[in-house]
């Protein structure tokens, strides 16, 4: 199974799970249309990716 951490945000929502708030961007523009951060930057990749390279 390949579950991104957003994809398993939109999961646990399903189910009435509390998660941290999230938000995927896919371009580099996108951000500017943010309202003033902290923010935290995370690159996505799933488990089994992640258990290939370890």
């Amino acid at each position: 199974m390949y579950l991104l951490e957003h994809d398993a945000k939109q999961l646990l929502a399903r189910h009435n799970i509390p998660a941290p708030q999230g938000r995927l961007l896919t371009n580099p523009t996108e951000v500017t249309a943010l309202p003033a951060g902290p923010w935290v930057v995370k690159g996505q990749i799933t488990a089994a990716a992640a258990a290939r390279q370890a």
